[in-house]
């Protein structure tokens, strides 16, 4: 069983907390936990923002390389 509340409380921590409410790794989790706890429409509001984020196409470049690097093996990059 996934704990979604915990990543919700975890993304928010991020938003809110340490003051990045543009990360698109944490508005991409609360994104997540949101649409699996049953909130559609906030989910969308999170993807959303993280979507509009200039960094996040760089991000996903570089996760997608190590990806193929480490032959298609799950891998979680923070920068």
């Amino acid at each position: 069983m996934s704990n979604y509340s915990g990543a919700l409380e975890d993304a928010n921590k991020v938003l809110l907390h340490l003051r990045e409410p543009y990360n698109p790794g944490a508005l991409i989790v609360k994104g997540d936990a949101l649409y699996h706890m049953g909130m559609f429409e906030h989910s969308l509001v999170s993807y959303y923002r993280a979507a509009r984020q200039p960094d996040l196409l760089s991000k996903f470049v570089h996760l997608t390389y190590l990806r193929k690097k480490n032959g298609n093996s799950p891998i979680v990059v923070l920068q």
